[in-house]
């Protein structure tokens, strides 16, 4: 008998279904032109019905949905799906039986006609019968019909891989590896299911195992690397899991040194775990035996950069320099060695190393960039508001989103170093008007900087405007603590004294005067003695201090914060403050980590909670 292609089979199968459910409305002759409009069809409305129940938890009226549309359409793979995953969910096991037993005997009129993957098939159904068996409890029986099943398809490693899955979704771990391993020793296939075997093993606690089936997952393919660095990510941020996958990945890179791949891995995973010298080493390892030209270790610089080592993002951008990489990676690199010389506060070496950037590559995509950076020294620490302005202002005119916001928020910024408070609040009232009313992140910290703006020069009721557009957004906004306390500060009658004081202080932080902002800071929290106020005023007292580079009167300061408001909840935030100032002003690693290491067990759900882990992570390793 000559076989029907599949492509016209799986055609003429779905015409019915596609004319129950798309119907459209004859149009009458002479009548004049009508929209032609669609209806769905009653079996995808029990459909419908039936998944928004599911969602719901109700799996009877889900049931009584789905058997509506096989009642409609009784070959309809959703709909079969549908009542069983129902009747296994009520726990009605019998009805399930009765129900997959007529199914099959269906089946049997049709089975020439069906691929062995359809839902409605007799192999996938076998697979079910076995799966209900189980979930009652009798594994022999589920046995018997998925051996009966896999002897319907011979050397099919689809079909193998059907059964695995039902399997790791019972948790049967133990089952569903030995079946792997069986069909790989058998077919001497030894990479088959390294994917799913590496998820069991990890669901096992098994980390050196899931690493080594991860690897063998990434000679699958040239992209099989990626899927498997987000199971890495997925380990638990564990030291002795750490230990274990690092001496995994340590070993394979040893057995095979001249493959990028694993390298890639190995500096992916060194980077998760904190071992920042150590990812950096292996990218370099990695790009110099790939085809990456750089671009590899130069995304690790920058990343480097963000958490904050500039001595190994430095390092990590001099090395693709040295390569004389691609035209796009050369650029880069030198904006990143500028940047490194920006987070060092070598204002004046970086603020040089923009300009020959600008002076190499006129015509560089990310010369807006360089001369944002450029504008942010002559603002912040060359004082010069003047001539930063006209770089944000030229950056605004020309420059496009997200760098051009940022250039419309500090030319208003800058302004304001000038007093220019009105210039300041229209310059941030056009950001404003960039997203038509919507109340966006942006948005939110411009109507920030408007009421800030409002509340130095004494307009109260224009500074209550602005916060108040901003509580009218989300509560994600970064700016909407920060509105409802400023709001609690102009409310806050009969404390005008403290509200002049803050007010100066606030002024004095935004245009980077921390002497004054500590002094007037310490005046507001000494006139504020109890109350959310009084807890923000000494708080920032603290961060004012440090950043006049005076850690030690910080830390007097977050004492008496803590000492005077026990039970607040910026306490975490006070606590998370002293472990970063020992740690990174006073250099101090053994005690920042005790710190955060009792931080991580004090404050569990703190918001500083991942920072706090991984600058304990990152201290640790350093240490050791």
């Amino acid at each position: 008998m000559r076989r029907i292609p599949l492509f016209l089979l799986s055609l003429l199968v779905s015409l019915p279904l596609f004319a129950q459910q798309i119907i459209i409305q004859p149009q009458q002759p002479g009548a004049k032109p009508q929209k032609r409009t669609l209806q769905i069809s009653p079996e995808q409305v029990n459909i419908d019905r039936a998944r928004r129940e599911e969602q719901r938890g109700n799996f009877e009226a889900a049931l009584a949905a789905w058997q509506q549309a096989l009642s409609a359409s009784p070959w309809n793979p959703a709909a079969v799906q549908g009542v069983l995953s129902c009747l296994n969910q009520l726990r009605r096991f019998d009805d399930a039986v009765k129900f997959l037993d007529e199914r099959m005997q269906m089946t049997l009129v049709r089975s020439t006609l069906t691929d062995w993957q359809d839902p409605t098939g007799s192999f996938m159904l076998s697979l079910s019968r076995g799966e209900v068996e189980l979930q009652r409890g009798d594994e022999d029986s589920a046995w018997k019909f998925w051996r009966e099943a896999l002897s319907t398809q011979p050397n099919n490693p689809e079909a193998m891989r059907s059964l695995v899955s039902i399997l790791q979704k019972n948790h049967r771990w133990e089952d569903s590896d030995k079946l792997i391993r069986d069909y790989r020793k058998d077919a001497k296939v030894p990479g088959f299911m390294s994917l799913e075997l590496a998820s069991s093993l990890q669901a096992q606690m098994n980390f050196a195992g899931a690493s080594e089936e991860l690897l063998l997952y990434c000679k699958t393919s040239p992209t099989a690397w990626q899927i498997a660095q987000s199971y890495f990510s997925r380990f638990p941020d564990d030291s002795t899991v750490e230990r274990t996958v690092l001496h995994a990945l340590e070993n394979a890179v040893k057995r095979d040194k001249k493959d990028p791949t694993l390298w890639r891995v190995y500096s992916g995973y060194a980077m998760k775990a904190g071992r920042l010298a150590l990812a950096l080493d292996a990218t370099v390892a990695a790009d110099s035996l790939g085809e990456n030209g750089g671009q590899l270790v130069l995304s690790t610089a920058q990343q480097l950069l963000q958490e904050g080592d500039v001595t190994l993002a430095r390092k990590g951008f001099e090395k693709v320099l040295d390569w004389e990489p691609a035209e796009q990676f050369m650029e880069r690199a030198e904006l990143g060695l500028a940047q490194c010389h920006e987070a060092q506060g070598q204002f004046a070496e970086a603020k040089q190393a923009y300009q020959r950037y600008l002076e190499s590559h006129p015509k560089s995509p990310e010369s807006d960039e360089a001369r944002f950076h450029i504008a942010e020294i002559l603002l912040n620490s060359e004082n010069n508001p003047q001539a930063s302005l006209l770089e944000f202002e030229s950056i605004w005119q020309r420059g496009k989103a997200p760098l051009k916001i940022k250039a419309g928020l500090r030319a208003g910024d800058a302004q304001a170093y000038n007093k220019d408070f009105g210039g300041a609040i229209e310059a941030w009232s056009r950001v404003t008007r960039l997203t038509s009313g919507n109340i966006t992140e942006e948005t939110a910290d411009a109507f920030l900087r408007i009421a800030r703006a409002n509340m130095w020069r004494d307009s109260t009721t224009l500074a209550t405007a602005a916060l108040d557009t901003i509580l009218k957004g989300s509560t994600l906004n970064s700016a909407f603590n920060d509105a409802i306390l400023y709001q609690a500060l102009l409310e806050g009658g009969g404390f005008q004294g403290a509200m002049r004081a803050f007010a100066d202080a606030d002024y004095a932080e935004f245009r980077n005067d921390c002497a004054r902002a500590s002094e007037k800071f310490g005046e507001a929290a000494n006139l504020l003695h109890y109350g959310r106020l009084a807890e923000w005023t000494r708080l920032s007292q603290a961060q004012a201090l440090r950043e006049c580079g005076k850690p030690d009167e910080a830390l007097v300061a977050l004492d008496t914060f803590a000492v005077n408001f026990p039970e607040s909840v910026e306490l975490p935030h006070a606590k998370y403050l002293q472990a970063v100032i020992i740690l990174e002003d006073l250099k101090n690693d053994d005690e920042a980590l005790r710190l955060l290491e009792d931080y991580l067990i004090q404050y569990p759900r703190s918001l500083y909670l991942e920072q706090a882990r991984r600058k304990a992570r990152i201290l640790a390793n350093k240490i050791s």
